[in-house]
């Protein structure tokens, strides 16, 4: 094989994993979003964090600073997503502190009974 195609062959087997966890949760029926929704309408700070893309790097804490709200994804999709201050997000990469002060930041998947891959329950500042 040939080391430019063993450089590509190394990169596709890299990428493959991280994408395949990529949007587990990004578009939802309406249902789960407007409960998703509901749940980070009760926290005031959020933690952004993909764990299979980012490894152990994270976002530190943001104040949400605008309402959340549930929009269509596509004009002519069925599906939904959950947007935080102008950003849509994905469920399984989104935590957040419920009980203000408590520095722990719950995700908001699990809370929701949804089954993300790779993602902790919960993270603590």
């Amino acid at each position: 094989m040939r080391p430019a195609s063993l450089l590509a062959t190394i990169a596709l087997a890299i990428a493959i994993p991280t994408a395949a966890f990529a949007d587990q949760y990004a578009w939802n029926d309406r249902d789960v979003a407007i409960k998703g929704a509901a749940v980070l309408a009760q926290g005031r700070r959020v933690i952004h964090y993909c764990e299979p893309c980012k490894g152990g790097h994270r976002d530190k804490p943001v104040t949400i600073a605008t309402e959340t709200k549930v929009r269509r994804a596509k004009s002519t999709d069925p599906y939904y997503e959950v947007v935080v201050d102008g950003e849509a997000v994905d469920l399984a990469y989104v935590f957040v502190e419920v009980i203000p002060g408590s520095n722990t930041f719950d995700n908001v998947a699990t809370v929701l009974g949804l089954k993300p891959h790779q993602v902790s329950p919960q993270l603590t500042e």
